[in-house]
């Protein structure tokens, strides 16, 4: 005889629901080195393709690929005047040592300088012949400590034509002319100071 706990139990029924993933035709991965290890595992599982078992664990490991590449598409784009205030910078970086105006900086972008340089003040702080300068004084400082070039070898180097300029710009930057700059630092290798300004905020050079 068998108890009431021993009855079979009921039928039941399953409803299958679908559900949407936008993948994205390109896409930056939020977590590439975990995307690279779920897709190790999954080529690792094919050869074992035909055991039941190991279809389910590939279908739960594609599942994640998925879920990571839509992860990708949902994470937030840099806003656009973020990236010519990169690009702005990149470029003046590069030619730093070249007499350069705002208007080649436009033509260069093709965007107008007065929108180039509003973005390079949301993003930097600086228009971008601050940055320029910033930046030149910045690779003096570093020339000053590394060589023992003339002061106005280094001021043609880094792109001042002037070595009177140079000076009257490193004094109001640093506080003391270059060669005092490289004499201190001779004394007291600590006293360098160097903070170079920030380059890009994704990009690279």
């Amino acid at each position: 005889m068998h108890g009431a706990d021993d009855a079979p139990a009921p039928g039941r029924t399953f409803r299958m629901q679908t559900f949407r993933i936008r993948v994205p035709q390109f896409s930056r991965l939020v977590q590439p080195a975990k995307m690279y290890e779920v897709l190790r595992q999954l080529v690792a599982l094919e050869r074992d393709s035909h055991l039941h078992w190991v279809r389910w664990e590939q279908q739960l490991l594609f599942q994640q690929v998925l879920m990571m590449l839509a992860a990708g598409a949902d994470a937030r784009s840099p806003r656009p005047g973020a990236v010519v205030a990169d690009q702005a910078a990149s470029w003046l970086r590069k030619h730093y040592r070249e007499r350069l105006t705002a208007k080649d900086l436009g033509e260069a972008l093709n965007f107008h300088p007065v929108y180039i340089a509003r973005c390079m003040k949301r993003q930097f702080g600086c228009s971008p012949m601050e940055y320029l300068l910033q930046y030149r004084l910045d690779q003096a400082k570093l020339l000053l400590l590394q060589t023992d070039l003339p002061v106005g070898q280094i001021a043609q180097d880094v792109g001042f034509h002037q070595a009177a300029y140079f000076t009257a710009c490193f004094v109001k930057n640093e506080g003391v002319t270059p060669r005092e700059y490289r004499r201190r630092f001779l004394q007291n290798p600590g006293a360098a100071g160097l903070d170079p300004i920030p380059t890009t905020t994704g990009g690279g050079n």
